[in-house]
């Protein structure tokens, strides 16, 4: 008798939490699509006055960093090289698609392109960016891509949220924080058109 009252609290127990866990889920904020005002109002009071978010790429909100936060990922292009802001502006800059391919410092790599500065396109995080002061602060310069998308990506046995990138040639990639630092990794090609 005593077992099966031990049982039946146990199972009163998990259903409370599994349906309050469910109710908070339900009842969590929803993100909302961010004007283009707010957007050039943020890039220039978090990464500086170089920075112009690209007007055809609408910011994507998504927890990159795994802690239960917003954070924020926009395209933008740099009128001088991002380099030099970097400790003025308290950002990261790093290079995860030249250090898969093993040269990955962004002192160095900025200066391979030889277009022009404002033409390129990086992608510019923000770690809570609702919180009052904002996290971590990431430019990631190099990554090729023509289309870019919010996506999940299996890391380790665990779902991840991630940004999902393609490329002219059909390239298509995964660009995911580790705890550390950002990293681009291919996921598959498709068949070019």
């Amino acid at each position: 008798m005593r077992r099966i009252r031990c049982i039946v609290c146990g199972v009163v127990v998990f259903l409370f939490y599994a349906v309050s866990w469910g109710q908070q889920a339900a009842t969590a904020p929803s993100a909302t699509a961010l004007s283009s005002d707010d957007v050039a109002a943020l890039v220039a009071r978090e990464f500086g006055p170089d920075f112009v978010p690209v007007s055809n790429i609408p910011a994507m909100i998504g927890d990159f960093a795994r802690k239960g936060t917003e954070d924020l990922a926009i395209v933008a292009t740099c009128k001088a090289s991002p380099l030099a802001m970097s400790e003025k502006m308290h950002y990261k800059l790093e290079d995860p698609y030249g250090k898969y391919f093993g040269f990955g410092n962004p002192a160095i790599s900025t200066q391979f392109s030889t277009d022009e500065p404002a033409k390129r396109r990086h992608i510019l995080i923000v770690h809570n960016w609702r919180g009052t002061p904002v996290g971590e602060k990431f430019v990631l310069v190099n990554i090729p891509f023509d289309r870019i998308k919010l996506g999940y990506m299996l890391l380790r046995k665990r779902t991840i949220q991630v940004i999902e990138t393609e490329d002219e040639i059909g390239v298509q990639a995964a660009i995911y924080y580790d705890g550390h630092r950002y990293r681009w990794e291919a996921t598959s090609m498709s068949e070019q058109k």
